[in-house]
């Protein structure tokens, strides 16, 4: 399901919103003697942001929506990880995954990829550590 349009939508509504009440503000030119333009509050609502409000209030998975990866472990004996961007580096006893916010390292024994697609990866063997480098 493309949810980009429904967050386009929702965005130009906001925007659409904050636009008009600044004409109202502007059109009643209500002004203060010791205002200037460095206390205007700086605007801290970012795209990312607008997501984040976006997918808790429709109560979507924020890895869809956000871009991020999913990283769901059984056991010490197998590991997945969603939404992927690609794999670092690999070998026996470390492996290395990109993903979207950065690097996952697995460390462990007889670490190797048994399923590998476009969209998740699963490794299995003997994993000691997992560790989230940015």
């Amino acid at each position: 399901m493309n949810l980009e349009p429904l967050m386009n939508l929702e965005l130009e509504r906001r925007i659409l919103m904050a636009s008009s009440r600044n004409k109202k503000i502007r059109s009643k030119n209500i002004y203060h003697s010791d205002y200037k333009k460095s206390d205007k509050p700086e605007k801290d609502v970012t795209n990312k942001n607008i997501k984040e409000k976006l997918t808790e209030a429709l109560e979507l998975p924020k890895e869809i929506l956000l871009n991020m990866s999913k990283i769901t472990m059984v056991g010490s004996q197998e590991l997945i990880i969603e939404n992927y961007k690609g794999v670092v580096e690999y070998g026996s006893n470390r492996i290395r995954i990109n993903t979207g916010n950065g690097l996952v390292k697995i460390s462990g024994n007889n670490l190797a990829i048994k399923e590998i697609t476009s969209e998740d990866i699963k490794i299995s063997g003997q994993i000691g550590t997992l560790e989230f480098q940015s």
